[in-house]
């Protein structure tokens, strides 16, 4: 993934682990086309599994999002997820409409 050209949004709890571990929340900005390219060539679905969105959505909540740094899953949103363990996950969800990419990380 290219790198964002601006950071919107970003709340982590990393607080409670030295080695880093927690969840964590972005919201990416892309504005040059050609990061806009690549971003659209990656392998993006369209529906994204409802414990996967209750997971982000309640996470959300518990970091205190203000309600218009939140992800809308009402919106034609795009989704990209990968799951490195049973306790490691990645959910992107892209806004090619705002060109925002909204990250939420879980890693333990």
């Amino acid at each position: 993934m290219p790198y964002c050209d601006e950071k919107v949004y970003y709340v982590d709890n990393n607080n409670v682990s030295p080695l880093g571990d927690g969840d964590r929340y972005s919201i990416l900005k892309y504005e040059i086309d050609e990061k806009i390219n690549k971003i659209n060539k990656m392998q993006w679905s369209d529906t994204l599994i409802s414990d996967k969105k209750d997971m982000v959505i309640q996470a959300l909540e518990k970091f205190n999002v203000p309600h218009d740094k939140k992800v809308d899953f009402e919106k034609n949103l795009l989704y990209l997820t990968a799951t490195r363990s049973i306790k490691d996950e990645l959910i992107m969800a892209y806004d090619k409409d705002e060109e925002l990419i909204y990250v939420f990380e879980r890693f333990y």
